[in-house]
This record gives C-alpha cells, structure tokens and sequence, in this order.
C-alpha cells in the first residue's frame, strides 16, 4: 500500500514531462512550419520581383524595335490622334503603381491612349503585352520634359516599362495585392538628323559641280527646294554650284521657290534641334566609329573605298571616294556620301530619296568643310521622296541616352 502511494507522486511527474514534451515538440514544429511559409512566400515574392524586371526589360526592347517605324508626334498623341494633357499625377506611367498591384490584367483597359504602342491609327498593344508565364508588360511613350509634352522636335523620348508578374502566395494582410510590379524609365534618341529635306543636301566650303546636257533632273517636289547648301567654313559652295549651269540646266533643277530651285539652309539647320548634332564633332566622331557595327547589324552599306551600286538598292549607303551610279541603276532611300572623291550619275541611274554630300574635317570641337565633288549627265534623276527618307532613317537603332529603375515616389 505505501509503495503504491509512492508511484502515484511519479507517475504525475512522469504525465506533466510528457505533456511538456508534446507541447515544446508542437512548438518547435509550429514555429519550423511558420518558418518555411515565410521563408517560401519570401522565395515567391523574389520571384515574382524578378519575372516583374524581366518583363520590364523586355518591353524596353520592344520599345527600342519600335521606335523607328514610327513617326513620334504620332505615337505620343495616340491611335485616336489627341493627345489628353498631362493633368493625371502617374501621365508617364503606363498605368498607376496602386492600379497595376491590384489589377486583373484579363479586364483591365486603358483610360487613355497617348503614347501606347501603335502604328498610325493601329493598336499594337492595348492591353499589354502577355507572356505565357503568366505575366505582363505595358509601355508608355512620352516626350522629354525639355519639350513641350505633344510635340517632339529633338528625337529623343521617354519610354516607361512596367511588368505586371502575378503573386502566387498572396499576403493575408494585403488581401487586395495581388502582383508584383516593376517600373523602368528609358530615355531614346531616335536620329533624325539625316531626314533630309531636299533631293539634295551639300555640307561644305566649297565644290567641283560638273553637268552635261540638259536631260538630268535634280527634282524637290512641290515643298521642297532640290538644294539645300549648308555652308563650312565659307560662302563659295553656292557660288560654285551655279557656276557652271547653263540657263537650260538650271531649269531641270525644280522644286519650290524658282529655277533653280537652291537654298540656303545653314542658319536654319544650326537652330533646329533635329539637324543641330550635323555641326557637332562629337557626333560625326560616333557615327564613323559606329559605321562598322551599323553596317553589319543592320544592314546600312557601308562603302569606304566607294565603288559603285547595283541596278537595285534600298535604304542607306554610307561612302567615300569615287561612288558611280550608271545604267539603270535604281536606288530609293539615303545616300549619304563623306567626301575623299567625287559622287557620278550618268546614263538614266535614278536616286529616290535623298543625297547627302559632305567632306569633314573635324579639329576639336569644331566642324570644317572641305571641297565636294558631284558630277551629273545624261538622263540621271535624283528626285526627294520623304517616304523613302523615312524607309531608310528605319535602319539607324535609337540610341539609349539613360535608364533607371523606378519607385512609386519617383513618378510624376
């Protein structure tokens, strides 16, 4: 009997040490559990931050793709053609922070369309850009705030890009977050400063300008002169131009204003932003060290020992020394010749679009001219088409001028 009160005290202590272990082992299973679930929501939400950047970037280059075939006055107004103010606090912004974090992207549409993906009155992304993960991207151009908002003048815009990535583990506490968003800013230049506007465009001090018979024709269209001269380094190359043109001749110079149709465009094109990097070292300086890469990626041709065309070619040829064209040679877009020869039209060889003629020499900062060389005969026609200008300016990718990654405190 008094060993069976004895047990009763330790069987007691035994129940509690047992209870106290099921508890503190409960316990450390409940806190591990808990554990894992933030350690994989944590895993999850990184995740979905990353697919959210990649998506982003990957609205960048479908920017950067797009950007060429464009006209960008056009695409900051939008498919509708109305460009709707900068009144909203989030303008840039493809869509709100708040907006994209709750959003259902299935029945989510645009409030506006100013500066949304499109070509002409098209369309291209209305409801983003859907990735088969699950994910989405939407873009936003706008114009750089050195300009006014609807109007660009400098080729360079803004372009925002945000990734909608959708959370697969959903904070309780934040019930109506349902992704991850990410905001990148780009700032693009677009290159205009070879949009010409003129069959023919003369950058020098001075020139060898050779014409035989009266059947060529230098043609600029109803709006534009057929020449435009813009003067380096002094005011002969005008002079020049006309020295040797017989009165017959000059009339097959058309284009506005009289016969022959000539300007001088220099003062002009020094206080356009579009065409004011044509007098900067640094730019000349990028575009010849960039020749190579250009003419390999994307099919500019490149001719640096000249040499002549075939019977049809299209889009841009970059080239120095003696260039011919002869026969029926065919040519639409940009010509752009850089001196060290002469440029020679004959036979009925025709240019639709453009012909740039320079010869640079670059001191420093500074910009000089050099002699040019054009010599024309026979039924040659160079005549100014502004839509095979613009075919060509498709070729030259726009160049990224900064980039930075954004936050909802950051995004007027």
């Amino acid at each position: 009997m008094d060993e069976l009160r004895k047990s009763e005290p330790e069987a007691g202590l035994a129940l509690l040490a047992a209870l106290f272990t099921t508890a503190l082992v409960a316990t450390l299973v409940w806190v591990l559990s808990v554990q894992n679930l933030i350690q994989w929501r944590l895993l999850q939400e990184v995740e979905a931050r990353l697919y959210s950047m990649v998506l982003a970037q990957n609205g960048i280059e479908f920017a950067r793709g797009l950007l060429p075939l464009v006209e960008v006055d056009e695409l900051l107004a939008g498919p509708d053609g109305s460009f709707s103010g900068t009144d909203l606090a989030e303008w840039r912004n493809p869509l709100p922070f708040a907006e994209a974090r709750r959003l259902d992207p299935e029945s989510w549409t645009p409030g506006r369309d100013d500066g949304l993906p499109a070509r002409g009155r098209d369309s291209l992304l209305p409801n983003g850009y859907s990735d088969p993960g699950g994910g989405r991207f939407y873009l936003r151009f706008s114009n750089n705030p050195e300009e006014p908002a609807h109007q660009d003048r400098d080729g360079v815009v803004l372009v925002r890009s945000m990734g909608v990535a959708p959370l697969k583990l959903r904070n309780p506490f934040l019930a109506s977050t349902r992704n991850s968003v990410t905001l990148i800013e780009t700032r693009l230049l677009q290159e205009t400063a070879f949009r010409l506007r003129s069959a023919i465009t003369l950058a020098g001090d001075s020139g060898d300008f050779q014409w035989s018979g009266s059947q060529f024709l230098l043609d600029g269209g109803h709006r534009e002169p057929a020449v435009r001269f813009l003067s380096l380094g002094g005011d002969g190359l005008g002079a020049d131009f006309r020295r040797n043109l017989s009165r017959a001749q000059a009339r097959r110079i058309r284009g506005a204003g009289s016969e022959p149709s000539l300007r001088d465009s220099t003062g002009a094109y020094r206080g356009d932003p579009r065409y004011r990097s044509l007098f900067q070292a640094v730019f000349w300086r990028h575009f010849q060290d960039q020749l190579p890469i250009l003419s390999s990626a994307t099919g500019i041709v490149h001719l640096p020992e000249g040499g002549s065309l075939p019977a049809a070619a299209s889009g841009v040829v970059v080239a120095r020394g003696n260039l011919i064209l002869q026969g029926d040679v065919r040519f639409r877009g940009i010509l752009l010749h850089l001196g060290g020869g002469a440029v020679i039209l004959k036979d009925r060889a025709q240019i639709a679009g453009g012909l740039w003629l320079s010869n640079l020499s670059l001191d420093g900062d500074t910009v000089r001219g050099g002699p040019l060389s054009l010599h024309l005969s026979d039924l040659a026609r160079i005549r100014y088409d502004a839509d095979a200008i613009r075919s060509g300016l498709r070729s030259f990718p726009p160049t990224q001028l900064g980039w930075r990654l954004l936050f909802p405190e950051m995004t007027p």
